[in-house]
């Protein structure tokens, strides 16, 4: 069932890398870590009453479309912290919950590019894969198109402190935020992976 609340629960099941723990290539971190959409687009105003609530029957049909019981709702980022308050969305391994942040969307699009973001990438691949995520992403790094390569590369150097499973999965979850599901069967990178 999709849980809507005003505050998130407690869980503080994330963490945060030191700079002094820098991973090596494709070395997986022990750390429990979320996945975070950012909400890029700070300076924006928050959605009205009437947008959020359209956004919020918008992710309930999706998420019941996608057949996602894991979706928490927020409309109130006064009981999140740290990056989460600033997040469009995210997706917690440990308890495998996706949470839609509401207040941080813009639009109906914006709030449907975050869900598929969590839920196809982040949630649906782990859930696909299992323990074979981590070779999933090891073999989309080893086998995709040099420049595409090179552009999950740079994610990693960049914004991933070396990780290259970690931006591999972020680019895949890019990739999620701009597909059309109903034409998937006929979209050549996902005949790829």
């Amino acid at each position: 069932a999709i849980k809507k609340s005003l505050h998130p629960t407690s869980e503080t099941d994330g963490a945060t890398l030191s700079s002094a723990n820098i991973p090596q290539m494709f070395e997986s971190s022990t750390l429990e870590s979320e996945n975070l959409r950012n909400n890029n687009n700070e300076s924006s105003s928050s959605p009205t009453r009437a947008q959020r609530k359209q956004m919020i029957e918008h992710v309930e049909d999706l998420a019941k479309r996608l057949h996602l019981d894991n979706i928490e709702i927020v409309n109130s980022v006064s009981g999140l912290e740290g990056k989460k308050k600033g997040a469009k969305g995210f997706f917690s391994k440990k308890s495998g919950k996706i949470t839609i942040v509401v207040p941080n969307h813009t639009s109906i699009a914006d709030i449907e590019k975050t869900l598929l973001h969590e839920a196809v990438a982040h949630y649906g691949l782990r859930k696909l894969f299992g323990k074979h995520f981590d070779t999933f992403l090891d073999n989309v790094y080893n086998n995709v198109e040099e420049s595409i390569r090179k552009h999950i590369a740079e994610l990693a150097i960049k914004k991933y402190n070396y990780d290259f499973r970690k931006a591999t999965e972020e680019y895949l979850a890019s990739l999620a935020e701009r597909t059309n599901f109903e034409n998937v069967q006929q979209s050549n990178w996902w005949q790829k992976i």
